[in-house]
Formats: structure tokens, C-alpha cells, sequence
């Protein structure tokens, strides 16, 4: 911009360091996830269930169904059917910061989209998102998908990667009439380190599904093809198949 005003040449600069300040900020968070692994391999999990659970409540969504899964390629799938995203959540999830800083009517929100997503990196620090998105100013639906690849170290690469995906979403995403895809994030190049906070993670959650279920409007919980469901007249939680758990929990609320 040889020609540019000074007002140009500040909103340019200004950018620059924002998207320099988010980069730096994603680094950090991931690296603290390495000072304490032991949590983190538990708290992934929560976060990405709040962050479904927060986003069904805001559009009143009943029979929330969230799935977990390993595939053959050692990917980690976690998937829900809780809406669309919004415009502040998808910014958040792009720039690596808390949906609460972009969206002042969120006092009812327990967690923090883009801040809390970050713990997920624990997984794979490459995650294919996919999803839909509302237009901030009219009633009309977006399928979009992205990679965020927060795989290297260096700020300038983790910039690039969002400056890509801002540049490159309005190609990808298609107008759906309407239809409300499900949320999917696909982990992609686990490494060992990986799967094993993903089977710690499990492991947590398995143990609490009884009380998730009891606090929230979740309907169904899926974990590697395994069903718990919410039999809300018997005001009980049973198990479809196999895992070494007992056949069902019975807690009155």
C-alpha cells in the first residue's frame, strides 16, 4: 500500500500485531497443556461437552446427541447435534480466543468456545473442523469446514494458517437452506501421546456420564460405538453394549 492515508497504513499495522497477539497467545496455551498433562488428558473432554452442551442451550436445543470416537486411521472424532455455530463462536474457534470477549449477552454461557477448545490440542494440534454458521444479520445458514493447524512453533505459521482459513472460508462454505449440519472436529495425526489422553479422557468420562447426563439436556452419549441414553421416565442411564461398566445407573432428579 504505497499510496496509503495514515488511517490505512494504522488499521494495517493494527492487523498485523492483532493477528501476531493471537498467535502468540495460541502457542502459549498449547505449550501449558505439556506442563500438566495429567489434567488436561481429563479436561478435554469436559470442554468439548460444554461447549456443545452451552451451544444447545443458547438455541434451545432439545436431545442433545454428542458422539466420541477412534477411527481405523487413528483420528479422534467428536461430533454433536447441538446447532449451528455463531458468528462470535466461529471467530473464537479461528482466533484462539474466549467466544466471551465477542459476545456481550453470554452471561448464561458456562464455557469459553475458542479458549476451551484449545485444551483439545492435547489430541492432535491439526483438527479439521466442519460445521454450519448463521449470518450475523440475516436468517441464512453456511456449511463451512476448516483445518487449523497449530502443528509448528513458530508464530508465523500459526498466523498464516488463520489468516488462510479468514480467506479462503466464504470459497469453502456453501448456503444450505437451512439444514443444520452437525458439529464435527476431526483430530487428525494423533500420535501416541494422542491416544492416550484420548483413552484417559474416555476413561473420565465414562465414569461421570450418570451426573452429565442428570445436569444437562444431553439424550445420548456414543463413545467408540458404545450407547448410553437417558431413559427419562425410569429416570435412568443404560448402557446398549459391552463396556466394563454396571448395565445402568439409577439417579433420581
Amino acid at each position: 500500500m504505497e499510496n496509503a492515508t495514515i488511517s490505512e497504513q494504522l488499521k494495517e499495522t493494527q492487523q498485523a500485531h492483532l493477528a501476531s497477539t493471537q498467535a502468540k497467545s495460541i502457542l502459549k496455551d498449547i505449550g501449558n497443556i505439556s506442563s500438566n498433562v495429567d489434567v488436561f488428558s481429563k479436561r478435554w473432554v469436559c470442554e468439548l461437552i460444554q461447549n456443545a452442551i452451552d451451544t444447545a442451550h443458547s438455541l434451545e436445543k432439545k436431545d442433545l446427541e454428542i458422539t466420541i470416537e477412534k477411527n481405523d486411521n487413528n483420528e479422534i472424532i467428536f461430533s454433536h447435534n447441538g446447532g449451528y455455530f455463531k458468528m462470535f463462536d466461529l471467530l473464537a474457534l479461528l482466533q484462539g480466543g474466549s467466544s466471551k470477549d465477542f459476545n456481550q449477552e453470554s452471561s448464561d454461557i458456562v464455557g469459553h468456545f475458542g479458549s476451551g477448545f484449545l485444551v483439545s490440542h492435547i489430541l492432535s494440534r491439526k483438527v479439521q473442523v466442519s460445521g454450519t454458521v448463521k449470518d450475523k444479520n440475516k436468517e441464512v445458514f453456511y456449511d463451512f469446514e476448516v483445518l487449523m493447524d497449530r502443528s509448528s512453533s513458530n508464530e508465523n505459521d500459526i498466523r498464516t494458517n488463520i489468516e488462510h482459513n479468514f480467506t479462503n472460508i466464504d470459497t469453502d462454505a456453501k448456503d444450505n437452506e437451512g439444514t443444520i449440519q452437525k458439529t464435527c472436529f476431526i483430530y487428525k495425526e494423533v500420535t501416541q501421546d494422542g491416544l492416550d489422553a484420548y483413552q484417559k479422557g474416555v476413561e473420565f468420562l465414562s465414569k461421570h456420564i450418570p451426573y452429565i447426563m442428570a445436569f444437562n439436556n444431553i439424550k445420548v452419549f456414543t463413545i467408540d460405538g458404545e450407547i448410553f441414553s437417558k431413559d427419562t421416565e425410569k429416570y435412568a442411564y443404560t448402557r446398549k453394549r459391552g463396556r466394563n461398566f454396571s448395565d445402568s445407573y439409577r439417579i433420581q432428579y
